[in-house]
């Protein structure tokens, strides 16, 4: 129920959404002349439009892209009544989706009358002009539809009602009215309209404007044979004028007022002067005692009396002289004043500004009253506050400007009126009074705020201040589409998520005065792009684990200056130490930047020593969204702080005796500059101590200190740089020590203690064990009074003593550290060799004296002979010999009661034994002083430790206990049925080592077989190969697949189980066909039956009787037999398994080589009926080659002729004929005979060999032929001679076919019976059977019978048809492709496209020629190679599919199969050929190859191409053109709807270079272009359309190419490679960049050559064998011109700057020939090629000319613009003369000696810093500098005489603009000569 009401609920949405709207009634005129339609629209759906009576309206749909099915929204109504009279129609509207109906009543009908409609019947001058429309109506007043198309004809009339008598009539109509045509205009119009005003008609709508003022009629009517009522309206046309002052006005008593009339035209008023002809003033009534008083010729209206009165503005142009404007004067006396101020209206005010304070006059009723020049008011303004700068006569008005701050009253006060010299006055006092505040101006800080512009939104703020004003601010911004401000006066770039893109620009903040909005600061807040970045001034060393804070600074370019940004910290600045081991970045901070330049600032923790650069960059792209990337750098270091390592506090040393004080940390020597790096020591008693420099060295400082007398001092150490460019602010560090001078009060003498386990520590007084006849060291330290270790006492001499034999060799001094520091203590180590003899003995050391070599300066204030009380020690040892063990590896086997035994000498006597096992592999069971007995417990390893308790010596043995662990089975995999092979097993232990043969008496092994069945395996034995292998013999019974394992009993019951083989028992290998006919040069691919399943390749051999033997036949490896000569022969085959087994074949397989002796055409049937087709084929006369499997595929082939005898009878036709693909005559060894009519045909066919040598043929030509018969077939005729259908089915015996109707599943019921015919004995019984499904089953015999069809209908009918059931055997078969295959222009195509699945259905046929519709029959398929043919049979067994991988012919037989026994044949070839040239392409990477195909879709289209490796091969899908962009191997694929194709591709990387026959001869600077083509090692791009774009874009990734020439290549061109299609190649494209004028300058006189490089961007892809060609560089010239005019006898100087190839080819032209241009004598100076100008004749008149300078080879062409005039210089004038040369040459001589001057100083201070950097150099020798290049000098020009001073330059005048520049020597940069390399 849900689901239903859901249903109807969607029908209804539907049906609403779908029902639209139209309007339903339309009135529309006539067809008179001019046919009218009407666009009528649907709301909505698609609907099908139809009018009831075309005869009065017809409809027609218009038509819509996106609507189908001849449906619209819309539709046109078309008038097709010519009738004057009332007609109606229905037009009809039905939806497609709901099929609801909508209709509309068309009425057609005669125009009664029109009427003009307008928005207004007033026009004002000046106006847009006013549109008027017609609006029909018919008889009764109805408006019609539309009126589009139709013809009217508009007037203008006079008009003349209403004249004022006695004046003149009224202004013409044309005069008042203009009507104007829509074309004429800007305005827009229906299109109907335009066409008719183009043609010169006019149509129901016009344009109307005024001219001038009056009145006029506009009259309308329709153009018809029908008479129709016209239009008329009135109009009036006013102007824009105005009374000044317009309104209302109150005027004090005997005062006056002048009045102004003005008018207005686009928004701006001119005064009219009056009287005027047009215009007049007056005024309205006055009563008796006169009010006011007009004066006519100056406008001025003078009050009288308290009243009020009307001015009035007239136009004569008017009727009745219509009123235009009017003014209320209202007289009366003042009441009171009031002060305004101008600007703003406020009265808080700033000091430096001007005011206008204005007196304003009001009478009781609050009326402002014109304050007229006749009136006085007196004001007061203080002088202290205000300076006046101009009054007004009456006192009414002040310019004044505020100087004071502070706050004032102003007063004013109303004196009177002045009238006719006499001050009137009145008896109230009129007056006013006004505070005002003054205050300083505003001032906003900073004044300029620039925020760097980011393309991407970033959100900046800043703290802007503002001083002055009253306090109270309100910030604002005049741009609020760039940046807000917050009340506080943040300023914040506004971020817009919508347009998420910043804008460059800049806005004002402003501050404003919350108490006076006019008074504000302002601060310019700037977005500009970033042009340079830098660090600020800050400390660049910091100590480890603290911190450094950089800053930076990034500048915008304001007005040609760098100004630095306020805030970048989200600009997306990269900051980049470029070791991250030194500093760490710590983002926990915020670094304050307010009071200084940086825009930002991070902090950076120093955690590892050494220098490294700070970095940082910022990308600023640009509104063309191009990048420019700034970077800027600094050095900084991170040092270790500064500590003393040795001594850390206090160091203790004897007399004479010295110490290296060792320091660590500290600054590091600047990178920059190593003579600033200081270190500096100081000590407190220079008399205690002697100090060396310090000494540097591994990040520590060293300085050696000796000690001179006793005492204690301390030592300080300061490191530090000093201050440079690189490090401005270094930093410096402090460490000071303690140095103690004293005499030893103690020795200790230590040796190797016993170790604490060591028994002997209880038992004996001895201090160590050593060994006998080996070194024993012994150590003596020193000690002072205080117990503190000396650091050095080497100047203390040592004397030892023993009373054993032991020697004492040269004893050493050791510094070591003794504690955690790194202190170095003094430590004497004296080697004593110990004698043989093995006991207690003890060794003594005293210190009686300094050593002979002491200072003898300390030995004057001390005694260095004697020590006194001297010092001594003493130590005792025991001498021991070394404990041994044996044996080192011990080996048991895993068994009860087997033990092993461990043997020990020598050493102290005392150890302890460790065993180390990961599992308890053995025991101890016995430890004896000398011996270990041990017991394996489970196998594994152990290691036995035995450790002398006093020696610490440790000795080892290995002890191993193993048993069986893994056994390892190897077998043959495969095995041909009643072989033998071995099994081998190998025995191993857990670890995989082999166990001895002699322990498998413990194991009981065997093999086993799953399933048993299949092999048998005997006994393992012990084989003689190796020690530890067995064997067992396994022999094959059955076919199958078996596994073999090995398994091991050990003791315990334990089994060890080997891994489990496969073995694979097959039958032996055969050979199909075992016999094997075949014709010289034909061809069969033997097959293999049985051998192994898989893993295995088949060798193919012929046997040979002999080697002289004639070869008969060969055969490939893969089973291919080509026959060569008449004989015979065997072949045989072996399989070779992957592990090297061969298994042979069976029994070989026979080969016979025949030679055909004759031929015959063989016909299944020879009589059949007309339109049927059966097949013929060629076959042999003998049985050993009679099929064409035997000679169809011959090589050459043979050729078959066939002829038709009664081409009116049959037809013949090659197999795939209806495919598209014709058989050679090579392959035509089968045809389809077709009967055409009735009648008889011959049918031969001759057959020749192409090469008779081959002996194929016993005969050069054999021939055969063949009658066939062709019969009509029985139809019964009808009486109009139309055959009857026919309702027969044909049957195979043992099938079965289900009868179909058009009534099943419609009828009641439908049913089948089998009728019964008249008795025949001939006829069985059990012919066919029908179940009452409908499906016939036949019998096993051939027989004919009926089946009756009954159909009983519902409603009471039954309909019966009889069916013909014929059961008969299948005579023959036909193979048919049902593909079909197209070429271009229908070419014939005599093959079968590679890499293509054809698709092949099996006909099979009785002898009459008719179709089986249901057969039995099995179909077999059997074909002379497997190789090139691959068939899978389709359902049904009536179709089947070949797939084509390969070229060549395939011979197939198709048989079909009773019984297992055949009963047709039929033979057919499939020619396979390359459908995709070329076949086998080898492409060049980048080169494009076009790829075709003749092969096209059924419907004449092209296919479509693909690669299947789109990253390696580029193809364009419709014209087949593919470029390669990788090495990697591809396939190119065609794809047609009956085909699919392809074709293995190889690439190659690319051997490119550049093309020298096409580089350009020159290039040049500016916006040319040109192309040096890439030639690719003789290859060329394919002609044919496609990918020109993708080459272009993978152009770059294929190739990269750039400019070089000395230092200027990059700066001066462009180079990239692009794909051309205009030369179709790629080139490498060079082009200039933008230069400015002195960058031409710079450039314009190299005369060089430019190398174009080309190198490849991947080895992979290619190499370039031509890398690069140079070209001749002409850059383009510059001209200097001094003057561009010439006066009177006077010249100008034109100077090209070039070089000598440019300058011949430059051409200078003047556009007049009265110039005569020269070029000057030896004037080239830096490639300066000057000209003299000159004018031809003095009396030239004053005019302009030009001068054109153009060169073919830069491609300039300049024009330069002169002015002659015939002037003469005068001496006074302001034009020099000739005289006046001198003084030119006083300063051109003044300014050389000025050069000559700084040229030395300049060489001066270059000597000067060249001796300073030698000496620096010096002094820093041990640093190693890279050569400097900044000394390099380049050649100074040589000197110019002639250097002209344009002559409208007076002397010291400002320079010129860049556009005219002074010629100077000093100019431009010079160029250095190119470097020779």
């Amino acid at each position: 129920m849900g689901n239903f009401c859901l249903s109807v609920l969607v029908v209804c949405f539907i049906i609403h959404t779908t029902s639209g709207f139209i309007v339903s009634k339309l009135l529309l005129p006539y067809y008179d002349k001019i046919q009218v339609n009407y666009t009528i629209n649907a709301e909505e759906g698609c609907y099908k439009w139809k009018s009831l009576n075309t005869g009065v309206a017809s409809v027609k749909a218009q038509s819509d892209d996106n609507e189908m099915d001849e449906c619209s929204k819309s539709a046109v109504v078309y008038v097709e009544s010519r009738a004057a009279t009332r007609k109606t129609t229905l037009l009809l509207a039905e939806s497609k989706l709901s099929r609801a109906v909508l209709q509309c009543d068309i009425i057609i009908d005669r125009i009664h009358s029109v009427d003009i409609v307008s928005r207004t019947r007033e026009l004002y001058l000046d106006d847009p002009p006013e549109t008027l429309k017609i609006r029909a109506l018919d008889d009764e007043g109805n408006t019609f539809s539309t009126t589009a198309g139709l013809i009217f004809d508009w007037n203008l009339l006079q008009d003349s009602s209403d004249e004022y008598e006695g004046e003149k009539s009224a202004v013409p109509a044309h005069s008042i009215l203009n009507i104007k045509r829509f074309t004429d205009t800007m305005y827009n119009a229906e299109p109907y309209v335009e066409q008719l005003e183009q043609d010169g008609k006019q149509s129901d709508t016009i344009l109307l404007s005024g001219r001038q003022t009056g009145t006029a009629f506009v009259t309308a009517q329709l153009t018809t044979a029908v008479e129709t009522q016209s239009a008329k309206i009135r109009l009036t046309v006013r102007d824009k004028v105005l009374l000044n002052p317009s309104g209302d006005v109150w005027l004090p008593r005997h005062s006056y007022l002048r009045y102004k009339v003005e008018q207005w035209r686009n928004g701006h008023p001119t005064e009219v002067e009056m009287p005027d002809q047009q215009y007049f003033l007056q005024l309205d009534k006055q009563p008796l005692k006169q009010i006011l008083e007009l004066d006519e010729a100056s406008s001025v209206v003078t009050a009288l009396q308290v009243g009020s009165g009307k001015l009035m503005l007239m136009d004569r142009n008017l009727k009745q002289h219509a009123v235009q404007a009017f003014s209320d004067i209202f007289v009366t006396d003042p009441a009171y004043l009031k002060f305004s101020i101008q600007p703003h209206e406020r009265w808080v005010l700033e000091t430096k500004l001007e005011y206008y304070i204005t007196i304003h006059m009001f009478d009781t009723d609050n009326h402002r009253m014109w304050v007229a020049d006749n009136v006085r008011i007196d004001t007061q303004i203080d002088p202290e506050y205000f300076k006046i700068i101009e009054s007004s006569v009456n006192g009414s008005w002040h310019h004044v400007q505020a100087i004071k701050q502070g706050s004032v009253n102003l007063f004013a006060n109303f004196t009177g009126t002045i009238t006719n010299d006499e001050l009137i006055t009145i008896d109230s006092v009129v007056d006013a009074t006004q505070f005002v505040e003054i205050y300083d101006p505003i001032r906003v800080a900073p004044p300029l705020v620039v925020f760097p512009w980011q393309q991407q939104p970033v959100s900046y703020k800043y703290q802007l201040t503002a001083t002055g004003g009253s306090g109270n601010y309100s910030w604002s911004v005049m741009d609020s589409m760039l940046v807000i401000i917050s009340n506080t006066g943040v300023v914040m770039l506004k971020v817009n998520e919508r347009a998420p893109e910043h804008r460059i620009g800049s806005a004002l903040v402003r501050a404003t005065d919350i108490r006076n909005p006019a008074h504000w600061g302002e601060a310019e807040v700037m977005v500009l792009p970033v042009v340079k970045i830098e660090f600020a001034t800050s400390r660049r060393e910091a100590q480890l684990e603290t911190f450094l804070d950089l800053y930076i600074v990034l500048y915008a370019m304001v007005d040609k200056s760098l100004v630095p940004v306020v805030d970048c910290r989200n600009t997306g600045v990269t900051w980049k130490v470029h070791d991250s081991a030194i500093f760490e970045e710590d983002g926990d901070q915020d670094l304050s930047t307010r009071n200084s330049t940086a825009c930002m600032g991070k902090r950076f923790r120093a955690v590892g020593e050494g220098h490294t650069m700070a970095t940082v960059s910022y990308k600023q792209v640009g509104a063309d969204g191009k990048s420019i990337l700034l970077e800027h750098s600094v050095t900084i270091a991170a040092f270790p702080p500064l500590k003393a390592i040795d001594p850390p506090i206090l160091a203790v040393l004897s007399l004479d005796s010295s110490k290296t004080l060792r320091f660590s940390g500290g600054p590091n020597r600047w990178s920059h500059w190593h003579a600033g790096y200081e270190r500096l020591v100081q000590i407190g008693d220079s008399n205690l101590l002697e100090l060396s420099p310090v000494i540097s060295s591994h990040h520590e400082h060293h300085v050696v200190t000796r000690c001179l007398e006793l005492g204690e001092t301390t030592v300080q150490l300061v490191v530090g740089n000093q201050p440079c460019d690189t490090n401005p602010q270094p930093v410096q560090s402090t460490i000071s020590v303690r140095i103690s001078c004293s005499v030893p009060s103690r020795v200790e003498v230590d040796v190797t203690q016993l170790l604490p386990s060591c028994p002997l520590r209880n038992t004996h007084s001895v201090q160590s064990v050593g060994l006998v006849n080996q070194p024993l060291h012994i150590n003596v330290t020193a000690f002072d009074a205080n117990g503190i270790l000396f650091d050095n006492f080497t100047s203390m001499y040592l004397d030892w003593t023993s009373e054993s034999d032991a020697t004492f060799s040269h004893f050493t001094s050791h510094f070591i550290s003794m504690d955690a520091t790194q202190q170095k203590k003094h430590i004497v180590n004296q080697a004593v060799i110990l004698g043989a003899e093995v006991g207690e003995l003890t060794i003594n050391v005293v210190l009686p004296r300094y050593i002979d070599h002491t200072d003898p300066n300390i030995c004057r204030k001390y005694e260095c002979t004697r020590l006194e009380p001297a010092v001594s020690g003493s130590v005792s040892i025991l001498a021991v010999t070394m404990p041994t063990i044996s044996p080192t590896t011990l080996v048991l086997y895993n068994q009860h009661n087997y033990t092993g035994h461990i043997k020990i000498s020598g050493g102290s006597g005392y150890f302890t034994q460790l065993v180390k096992q990961s599992v308890e592999a053995i025991s101890i069971t016995d430890v004896h002083s000398n011996s270990i007995t041990v017991a394996p417990k489970r196998a594994g390893k152990a290691e036995v430790h035995l450790t002398d308790l006093c020696l610490n010596v440790v000795t080892t043995t290995n002890v191993v206990s193993t048993e069986v662990g893994l056994l390892k089975l190897k077998a043959a995999s495969k095995m041909e049925i009643g072989s033998s092979l071995e099994a081998v097993v190998e025995i191993l232990d857990r670890d995989g080592h082999a166990i001895p043969i002699r322990f498998l008496s413990y194991t009981d092994l065997k093999i086993t077989t799953n399933p048993p069945d299949i092999v048998f395996a005997d006994k393992v034995h012990v084989t003689q190969r190796t020690s530890s292998l067995v064997v067992s013999d396994i022999t094959a019974h059955n076919i199958g697949v078996t596994t073999l394992t090995a398994v091991a009993t050990i003791k315990g019951g334990k089994n060890i189980v080997s891994n489990t083989l496969q073995v694979v028992v097959f039958p032996p290998l055969e050979l199909v066909p075992a016999m094997l006919t075949l014709v010289p040069k034909a061809s069969y691919q033997l097959t293999t039956r049985g051998g192994p399943r898989s893993d295995f390749t088949i060798e193919f051999s012929v046997l040979r009787s002999s080697s002289n033997d004639v070869t008969v036949a060969t055969i490939s490896q893969s089973g291919v037999v080509y026959a060569e000569n008449v004989g015979s022969v065997s072949i045989v085959a072996q399989a070779v398994t992957h592990d090297g087994a061969v298994f042979k074949c069976k029994a070989p397989a026979k080969v016979k080589v025949v030679t055909l002796t004759g031929v015959r055409i063989i016909a299944p049937i020879t009589q059949f009926r007309v339109g049927k087709q059966v097949p013929l084929h060629v076959e042999g006369i003998t049985s050993d080659a009679r099929n064409p499997l035997s000679f169809g595929s011959c090589i050459p082939g043979l050729q078959f002729t066939w002829n038709n005898g009664n081409t009116v009878v049959t037809s013949l036709h090659t197999v795939h004929a209806k495919s598209g693909v014709e058989t050679g005559s090579d392959m035509s060894f089968t045809m389809l005979a077709e009967g055409l009519s009735s009648g008889h045909s011959t049918i031969s066919v001759k057959v020749t060999s192409n090469d008779p040598s081959h002996k194929q043929l016993s005969e050069e030509i054999i021939t055969a032929e063949i009658s066939l018969t062709v019969f009509a077939p029985l139809f019964v005729m009808k009486p109009d001679n139309r055959w009857s259908s026919e309702h027969n089915l044909l049957m195979t015996p043992s099938s079965d076919h289900q009868i179909l109707s058009n009534r099943d599943g419609v009828a009641q019921s439908i049913v089948y019976q089998v009728l019964t015919a008249v008795e025949n004995d001939d006829q069985p019984d059990d012919c066919i059977q029908v179940s009452d499904k409908g499906l016939v089953t036949t019998g096993l015999n051939q027989c004919e019978s009926s089946i009756q069809v009954t159909s009983m209908e519902r409603f009471g009918i039954n309909q019966t048809l009889t069916i013909h059931v014929m059961v008969r055997p299948v005579a023959y078969i036909i193979a048919r492709s049902t593909i079909k295959f197209r070429s271009h222009d229908n070419d014939i195509i005599t093959s079968f496209p590679l890499s293509s699945t054809l698709s092949f259905t099996v006909d099979q046929f009785d002898d009459t020629g008719e179709l089986f519709d249901a057969s039995s029959h099995d179909v077999v398929i059997t074909q002379n190679r497997h190789d090139l043919l691959e068939i899978e049979p389709g359902p049904g067994n009536r179709q089947f599919t070949a797939r084509v991988p390969l070229e060549g012919t395939t011979i197939l037989s198709v048989s079909s199969y009773v019984n297992s026994k055949p009963n047709a044949v039929y033979y057919f070839p499939i020619q396979v050929s390359h459908a995709i040239k070329p076949t086998q392409p080898t492409l060049m990477v980048g080169v494009r190859q076009c790829f075709t195909s003749d092969i096209i879709n059924t419907d004449s289209t092209n296919g479509e191409w693909n690669s299947t490796n789109s990253r390696a091969l580029l193809v364009d899908k419709k014209f087949g053109a593919a470029v390669a962009v990788s090495t990697t191997a591809t396939e190119i694929i065609y794809t047609t709807d009956t085909f699919s194709s392809r074709v293995p591709i190889s690439i190659i990387p690319f051997i490119a270079g550049f093309d020298e026959t096409s580089v350009p001869s020159h290039v040049s600077t500016g916006e040319a272009r040109y192309l040096l083509p890439i030639s690719f090692n003789g290859r060329d791009h394919g002609n044919c359309d496609g990918l020109d774009d993708i080459m272009n874009k993978y152009a770059q990734q294929l190739f990269d190419c750039y400019v070089t020439m000395g230092d200027y290549g990059e700066e001066l061109f462009n180079a990239e490679v692009q794909f051309r299609p205009e030369i179709d190649n790629y080139a490498c494209v060079v082009s200039g960049k933008p230069l400015m004028r002195d960058q031409l300058a710079k450039y314009s006189t190299i005369d060089d050559v430019i190398m174009v490089k080309l190198t490849s961007m991947s080895h992979d892809l290619g190499r370039i064998d031509q890398s690069e060609v140079p070209v001749a560089f002409s850059p383009q010239f510059v001209t200097e011109l001094s003057s561009n005019h010439i006066s009177g006898n006077a010249h100008v100087t034109l100077c090209i700057k070039c070089n000598e190839r440019v300058h011949n080819s430059i051409e200078i032209t003047p556009d007049s020939s009265m110039l005569l241009i020269q070029q000057v004598d030896d004037q080239q100076h830096h490639g300066s090629f000057c000209y003299r100008i000159t004018k031809r004749h003095d009396d030239i008149t004053k005019q302009n000319t030009e001068i054109r300078v153009s060169s073919f080879l830069t491609n300039q062409d300049e024009i330069l613009d002169i002015s002659l005039d015939n002037q003469l210089i005068q001496p006074n004038s302001k034009y020099p003369s000739h005289n006046q040369v001198s003084w030119k040459t006083d300063v051109v001589t003044d300014t050389y000696i000025a050069y000559i001057t700084t040229a030395a100083v300049v060489i001066i201070s270059t000597a000067f810093l060249i001796a300073a950097f030698g000496l620096f150099k010096w002094a820093t020798s041990d640093i190693v500098h890279p050569p400097s290049t900044s000394f390099l000098q380049r050649t100074p020009p040589p000197y110019n005489p002639y250097s002209p001073i344009p002559s409208s330059s007076p002397r010291g005048s400002p320079s010129p603009s860049p556009g005219v520049r002074l010629w100077s020597r000093y100019y431009e940069p010079q160029q250095a000569s190119p470097r020779k390399e």
